[in-house]
Formats: C-alpha cells, sequence, structure tokens
C-alpha cells in the first residue's frame, strides 16, 4: 500500500524515546535496554531495526539483529552429539547466518505497533517486505522470529503464509509470589523439596558462613563478578551471546538493576544479575566459583535469599529465564511457553528444517 513504507535505522539513537515508547508497551527490556546492547559491543551480533510509517507517523518498530546461529541449540544431545563429530568435516554445519526479529536475550520477542488506522495484517506485510529485502541484500538465508509469546501467536500467524513454520522455544519460568511469609513460600513446595532445602541448609552452616550483598552499580564489583559470569557461560550446554563487562556496567547504569553478591566465608562465591520491571525481579545472568558448590549449594541457597528478597520488597512475581527447568519448577516456578517463527530461503532445506524442528527437538519442549 503506498501510504506504508519501511525504513532500516542502525541505531537506536536514530529513534527517539517517545517514538519508541508509542509503539512499545509494557516490556521489561525497553529503550534503555537496547542503549545497553548497543554499548557492550557483543562479538558476532549487529543489532538494528526496522521502522513502518503510515505516510510520516511511525506505526510499527521491531528490534532486529544478525548472528551466525548454532541451530543445534534447539536439538535433542544425540542430535547435537552427531553434528559436533560432523563439525571438523564441516564446520559450518547447522551454523547459519540468521536475521532475527525480537532480542537477543530479552525476556521475550516483541513487535511494537502503535494504533493505527490500518489493519495489522497490512503493517505486517510490509514488515515482512522489509525482512526479505535486507536478507536478499546481505544474503541472509535464515530468517527467525525469536521467543514470542502466545498472545502475539495471533499477530504472527501470517508469517505462515510467507512459508515461515512455527516451532517451539526454551519455555521460560516464572515464580508467582503471594506469600505474606518465607514461611508460607516453603510451605507451598513438596515436603520432598523442603527436605532438601533444609538438608542443603544445614550443610551450608556446617561449612562457614553464608552472607549476601545487594549494590545497584557493577562499577565497584566489576572485576571481581566477570570471571564468575566466565565460569557459567564456559560451563552451561546452551550458548547464545557471551557477555562482556560493557554489558554489567552499562546495564546497571542505565535500567533499573540490583546484583546480589552471594559471600561464602568472606569469599564471593556467587552472583545475580537482575532486572526490577514493576512488580517483577527478573534473573537475568548468574556467575559462580564452582570450586565452592561442594560446600554450599550456591544455586539453592542464591534462590532462596532473592525468594526472601522479593518478599520483603513488594516483589510479587520472580522470573528465573529459559534454562534449567527442573529445580526451578521444583522451587515453585511454572512454565511460560515461548515460540520461534522460521524460514529458510531455500524452499527445499526450509522442508527440511520444518520437519527437523518436530522431529529432533528435545522431549521437554514436545
Amino acid at each position: 500500500m503506498k501510504d506504508t513504507h519501511y525504513k532500516i535505522v542502525s541505531s537506536i539513537g536514530n529513534i527517539s524515546k517517545d517514538d519508541f515508547q508509542n509503539c512499545v508497551k509494557d516490556v521489561a527490556e525497553g529503550y534503555d535496554f537496547f542503549r545497553t546492547l548497543e554499548a557492550s559491543r557483543l562479538e558476532g551480533f549487529v543489532y538494528f531495526y526496522l521502522l513502518v510509517y503510515q505516510q510520516t507517523d511511525l506505526v510499527l518498530l521491531a528490534p532486529l539483529f544478525t548472528f551466525d546461529f548454532d541451530l543445534t541449540v534447539g536439538l535433542e544431545k544425540i542430535s547435537r552429539n552427531i553434528v559436533k563429530h560432523l563439525r571438523p568435516l564441516w564446520p559450518r554445519l547447522l551454523n547459519i547466518k540468521t536475521l532475527f526479529c525480537g532480542t537477543s536475550f530479552g525476556e521475550y520477542g516483541f513487535i511494537g505497533i502503535r494504533t493505527p488506522s490500518l489493519p495489522y495484517n497490512i503493517l505486517f506485510d510490509e514488515l515482512l517486505r522489509g525482512l526479505e529485502d535486507i536478507c536478499r541484500q546481505q544474503k541472509i538465508p535464515l530468517v527467525c522470529f525469536k521467543d514470542f509469546l502466545e498472545k502475539d501467536m495471533a499477530l504472527l500467524a501470517r508469517s505462515k503464509n510467507h512459508e515461515f513454520f512455527q516451532t517451539d522455544s526454551f519455555p521460560s519460568v516464572i515464580v508467582d509470589l503471594p506469600f505474606a511469609s518465607m514461611d508460607a513460600y516453603l510451605a507451598s513446595l513438596s515436603r520432598n523439596t523442603r527436605k532438601d532445602l533444609k538438608r542443603k541448609i544445614k550443610k551450608a552452616k556446617e561449612s562457614g558462613s553464608f552472607t549476601v550483598k545487594v549494590v545497584s552499580s557493577a562499577e565497584a564489583v566489576i572485576d571481581d563478578i566477570y570471571p564468575l559470569y566466565l565460569n557459567t557461560y564456559r560451563t552451561g550446554t546452551t550458548k547464545f551471546e557471551k557477555l562482556t563487562k560493557e554489558f554489567f556496567l552499562t546495564a546497571s547504569r542505565l535500567m533499573p538493576s540490583k546484583i546480589f553478591l552471594y559471600y561464602c566465608n568472606n569469599q564471593l562465591a556467587a552472583f545475580n544479575f537482575c532486572l526490577i520491571y514493576k512488580d517483577t525481579l527478573i534473573d537475568k545472568f548468574i556467575g559462580m566459583d564452582y570450586g565452592l558448590t561442594e560446600q554450599f549449594p550456591l544455586y539453592f541457597l542464591s534462590w532462596l535469599y532473592n525468594i526472601e528478597w522479593c518478599l520483603n520488597n513488594g516483589i510479587k512475581h520472580y522470573q528465573v529465564g529459559q534454562t534449567d527447568h527442573g529445580p526451578k519448577i521444583r522451587l515453585g516456578g511454572h512454565k511460560i511457553p515461548l515460540y520461534v517463527y522460521l524460514k529458510h530461503r531455500n524452499p527445499l532445506l526450509n522442508r527440511v528444517f520444518d520437519i527437523a524442528a518436530k522431529v529432533l527437538q528435545p522431549d521437554y519442549l514436545k
């Protein structure tokens, strides 16, 4: 339609904060989050934005980024191991330059749409036209709408008319906290979980002192927490981004955040970097000294402290990310389904990927 057109801008600085917020509402990682991403110099990521205008009015904003995506992150363990053994012969196997619509490690993907006089399908088609043009110009074979909520499915369903297929992403987990006290929270857990936690706490007390400090800036602690972050990054089986020191420094400066510092016998043993949005504490990143985990069950000690901190500070939800679902569910969390919509620009490969996504995904995504 001739009164709509799209424009690509390379920086959030090319978009006014008012324009951004007119399109993007009720998102934890908003304008300042994208400022943080651009300042963080994350290796391999290129961030930019597609803007759709109705005449001169901005009516749609889509955050985009490109990255060489390792498709094995969505496969079951056996399939990942097969690919791992084949990669010495074919280094780029299932590692594909991809155009993403969404955020690289935000809680949810989003497409910001200002209430327009045009139907959503017209705006979405303009977005898709822009994505196709970018892929053609940059020779990008794969397009992905990343980590969208169930409420977005009606909008994204139109992508299937353009040969996208839908598959499950790693679900997020959130703990609802309608409790008046820590005792009430613990009482909501299963008997076996309470017994296990009691045993872990006893073990920690026998091993020495466990203390916690909460700060709002990373400036004074960055050289202490960053090595712990790298420990956890290296041991993780699901990797996407590798954060820089600049990320923690900028995020704590620009966004409402808390850094929980956990000390064992006066030695920094672990940290959580968390964002605060409305009545939700979002646990973004953790780092640990794994040499201390035999004496101190750091994961569970930090979890319990964070729950108590939420209860004492009027926080009603504790959002805890997309990995390690088992212990999070045991500790009171529930899953929030997330979805991706993918399209390989080669029709034959697109069909193969569609089938593989259904057959080879891990059991907990089925």
